[in-house]
């Protein structure tokens, strides 16, 4: 209705200069907070990686907190796969881009096996512990290898059922023929 009122005035030349530049100015003034707020959308990064508590990968619903060196805070999210952080997303500012991103476990200060820098829309992997880092890579190599032999043991399995299929086939071409 204001900017009616003052768009009509203008057109038809009934306000004076002064009014036009108050009118311009209070429009720069309700607008700069949605320009200033845009920055906010700028594309988090998404976190996902391990989380090791002296030696132990992390229970479900312990809390991972990301946030700058100057304590504002990125993001936060619960474990919902013991040692496992999933879509972490650490929102930040363009000035925030390559600033460092440290970790709080359930609010006590946590450290990284991988230096980590804020990058916009990126996805990055991390190993995040608490306690000794000797333990933490430790119970890292031993989660590795138990997913190592798994896959391993997958493959093996699956070599199994086609030597059977395939023995299972030639035995009914032979009585076949």
């Amino acid at each position: 209705m204001l900017f009616g009122f003052i768009s009509t005035r203008v057109k038809y030349g009934t306000m004076n200069k002064r009014y036009n530049c108050v009118s311009y100015a209070l429009l720069v003034l309700l607008l700069a907070p949605v320009v200033l707020s845009l920055d906010e959308l700028y594309p988090p990064m998404i976190i996902q990686g391990r989380v090791i508590i002296d030696g132990s990968p992390a229970d479900t619903n312990t809390e991972v907190i990301a946030y700058f060196d100057d304590g504002k805070i990125c993001g936060t999210s619960l474990i919902k796969e013991a040692g496992l952080i999933e879509n972490l997303a650490c929102a930040g500012t363009p000035a925030r881009k390559n600033q460092a991103v440290y970790f709080r476990i359930n609010r006590e200060l946590a450290d990284t096996l991988q230096n980590l820098s804020f990058q916009p829309g990126s996805s990055v992997t991390v190993d995040i512990y608490q306690g000794d880092k000797g333990s933490a890579r430790s119970a890292l190599e031993l989660i590795n290898s138990k997913s190592t032999a798994s896959y391993s043991l997958f493959l093996l399995a699956l070599l199994l059922g086609l030597v059977i299929l395939t023995a299972n086939l030639v035995i009914q071409w032979i009585k076949r023929h």
